[in-house]
C-alpha cells in the first residue's frame, strides 16, 4: 500500500498542474480532484456532468474512475503495479487536455 501511495502521490501531483484540475489530493491509495472549466478555473455547471463524461471516455481506454459530480476519484487496487498507476494517471491527463 505504501508503494502505491507514493506512486499515486507523485503521478497525481503532475495531474494537479493541469488547468482543468483543482483541489488535487491523495489519501492512502485514493486520489481525488475537482474538475473545473480550464478557461476560467470555475466549477462546471451541474448539468454539464463533466465527471460522468470523463468516466465514459476513460472506460474507452480501459480505465475505471469514479466520478461524484465533478469530483474525480481514482482508487487503484492494492495489487496494481506502479507502472500501471503512472499509465492510468497519464491517460487521465491526456483526456483532460
Amino acid at each position: 500500500a505504501a508503494e502505491i501511495h507514493d506512486t499515486l502521490k507523485a503521478a497525481w501531483a503532475d495531474l494537479a498542474e493541469l488547468p482543468s484540475i483543482r483541489k488535487a489530493r491523495v489519501r492512502g491509495v485514493i486520489a481525488a480532484a475537482q474538475l473545473v472549466d480550464p478557461a476560467t478555473g470555475e466549477p462546471h455547471p451541474p448539468g454539464a456532468r463533466k465527471g460522468m463524461e470523463l468516466h465514459r471516455r476513460a472506460l474507452d481506454h480501459g480505465l475505471f474512475v469514479r466520478p461524484m459530480g465533478d469530483c474525480l476519484y481514482l482508487l487503484p487496487p492494492l495489487g496494481t503495479p506502479p507502472a500501471r498507476i503512472r499509465e492510468s494517471v497519464a491517460v487521465l491527463g491526456e483526456l483532460l487536455v
